[in-house]
């Protein structure tokens, strides 16, 4: 059997925390995955979701914290907008594959440049929810 794949949150917020919330459900019904950290800017926000969730994950204030850890292999960024390239570009170069609460980047023509950049650099790097 596979280890589960290893997943953190970054950005404990309302959309971050139903994120959180679907990787908990994912990993009790079927193992396939694990929620292995949490991220958040206000610490705290991430200490009352592991606290309310009896999550006993490592809590981080930021994406380099996280990327520096090396204690999972792909992360869902739930993060304001104007962060997500380079959340997205720090973890993808950290070895993590990423899933992005959308929108890419703040306007169509860093969207496209962003989306060459990851087609030359990072292929099947990153996965965009919409």
């Amino acid at each position: 059997m596979r280890e589960p794949l290893k997943i953190a949150v970054v950005g404990i917020g309302r959309m971050g925390t139903v994120h959180a919330l679907h990787v908990l459900e994912l990993a009790a019904e079927t193992n396939i995955c694990t929620l292995a950290a949490l991220v958040d800017a206000d610490p705290d926000r991430a200490r009352r979701f592991a606290a309310q969730n009896g999550c006993d994950v490592p809590l981080f204030s930021s994406v380099d914290e996280l990327a520096a850890a090396n204690i999972c292999n792909a992360t869902i960024i739930v993060t304001p907008t104007g962060h997500h390239r380079e959340h997205a570009t720090k973890l993808i170069r950290a070895g993590h594959r990423v899933l992005l609460e959308k929108p890419l980047t703040g306007t169509l023509e860093q969207d496209r440049e962003f989306a060459a950049e990851l087609g030359r650099l990072h292929p099947e790097s990153l996965m965009l929810a919409f």
